[in-house]
Formats: C-alpha cells, structure tokens, sequence
C-alpha cells in the first residue's frame, strides 16, 4: 500500500501536509493485492479559508449616544458630551470573536468584547477614537467615533432682579449692570432677589446662589436715614468670566415729610394773610 507515493504498511499512521487555507489536498492511497492487481482511494481534503469578517457585531458609548446608531458598515460616527464630562467609556463586540481589535479599544483573538475608558481633551476640544478589526485573514476594518466635549457656558447674566420695598431705576434688563432704589427714612432693610440665567453660574456678594440653584436671595441692612447703601451682585459664569450688578439704595433724610408739610401750611397762611390785608385796605379806601 502508499500513500501519495509513499510505502506504508496496513494501520501505519502517515502525516500529510495540507495546502494552504482555503484550498483542498488530495490525498491517494493505492492498495496493491498479492496477484497484483490494484484499487485507488482518494480522499479530498478541504482547508476553511481564514476568516474575514472584520466587523463589529457592537458598539456603545457612556455617557452620550453614536449619531447615527451603529450598524456594522457604518465606520464613522460622533458623540456630543456636556462641558463637565472628562472622560468616556466605550464598549466594542467583534462579529468573529478570532478576529484582533486594537487601536483605542483592544481584545485578542477568542475574546469577543473589548472595553476601554477614554480621556477627553479640553472643554471645547473635540477627541478621535479608533477601533480597528482584523480578522485571520488580515483584512482589517477601523471604525472611528469623534466625542465632541462641549466649552463651558459664557451666560454670566442675571434673568431677574427684585427689590422691595421700592422698584428698580432704569428698569431691570440682563445687559444693564447699574441701579438706584429710594426708600423712606424708615426703612431700615432691603431684601434683594437675584436669578440667574444660567442656572450653573455663581452669585456672590450681597447676594448668593450656588451651582445648580437658580435664584438667590437676601435681606440687606441699609445704613442710616440720609445715606445710601451699596448692594453687589456678582455673576460668574462655568467658564469663569463675570459680571457684577449694583444697586445703590438711597434712604430719605429723617424728616424730610415733616418739613415739607410744614411748608405747605406756612404757604398757605401767608397767601391768606394777605388776602385778608389786601380785602381790608380795599374797604377802607372805600370809605
């Protein structure tokens, strides 16, 4: 008996070196009988091709969403994350777990999922992830998500500023950073209330909010009658930049209704005085 050629005898185990993937060995086996005569046997051996299936099967971001939604043939996508988010994490499935992923998200042949957590540049800054599939046949795949971290807000403005009692002068708009109240002598307080535009800015001064609390509030003492008190409202925005409001509240001098009443009557008393001289004298040169 041979094999391929080779002698081998009955149950003798005989290597045999297959072609290359992708391709059928033929393997003959001649079986010679004592009189001679012979029989072939063939048998075809067929090697699977190396794979090629360079895609993912799945692909995920936290926090934020891929525009568009994955589907495997699409390769580039973006992420859209609020100022705050520093960092993102990502998990990518390979459609043949034998193939490779590498780049910014890796897993080896056999592992079917890979998982990374990426860093992200600065506010307003936009950061490129690659993940790139390679299958046994060496075909590879890159599939590409651009996080775009947005800048932090600029609104350093208020939406809102109250007094009472009293109103403001010019009326309040968010552009106007300048006012003046009057109160009368009696009034010993002011309370001011303040809101923001954006509620993630800060308020300080005479008047204070936190992140994330929109209006602020405060009762000012207001110094003696005849005076003016200074009430400031600072604004600073995420990014830092800042705006301060100011109220200058002006108290009436004590007395003030008192002289201006007793005026009045002192007017009045001369205007009828006269009157009476003058009705008077008249009747006298009547006579």
């Amino acid at each position: 008996m041979t094999v391929n050629g080779t002698p081998t005898t009955s149950g003798q185990a005989r290597p045999i070196t297959l072609r290359a993937a992708g391709l059928s060995t033929l393997i003959n086996i001649v079986v010679t009988a004592l009189n001679g005569t012979q029989k072939t046997y063939t048998v075809e051996v067929d090697r699977a091709a190396l794979g090629g299936n360079n895609n993912l099967s799945a692909l995920s971001v936290s926090p934020g969403l891929l525009a568009p939604a994955f589907a495997q043939s699409i390769l580039n996508y973006t992420v859209n994350v609020a100022s705050a988010v520093t960092g993102i994490n990502i998990s990518a499935t390979k459609a043949d777990a034998n193939a490779v992923m590498s780049e910014d998200v890796t897993a080896g042949a056999g592992t079917a999922t890979g998982q990374a957590a990426i860093q992200l540049g600065g506010e307003g800054t936009a950061t490129v992830v690659l993940i790139a599939v390679t299958p046994s046949n060496g075909s590879s795949k890159t599939y590409r998500i651009t996080v775009n971290r947005a800048s932090s807000s600029s609104n350093n403005n208020l939406s809102a500023l109250t007094v009472s009692p009293g109103s403001l002068t010019p009326s309040f708009a968010g552009g106007t950073e300048d006012y003046t109240t009057g109160v009368a002598s009696d009034v010993t307080s002011m309370n001011v209330s303040a809101t923001k535009a954006d509620a993630n800015s800060v308020i300080s001064g005479s008047v204070s909010a936190g992140t994330g609390v929109s209006t602020g509030q405060a009762t000012i003492p207001l110094n003696g009658a005849g005076t003016s008190t200074s009430v400031s409202i600072t604004v600073t925005a995420p990014n830092g930049s800042s705006k301060t409001y100011s109220i200058t509240v002006n108290r009436a001098t004590n007395g003030d209704e008192d002289n201006n009443g007793s005026n009045r009557r002192n007017g009045n008393n001369r205007g009828e005085g006269g009157n009476r001289g003058n009705g008077n004298e008249g009747d006298g040169e009547d006579e």
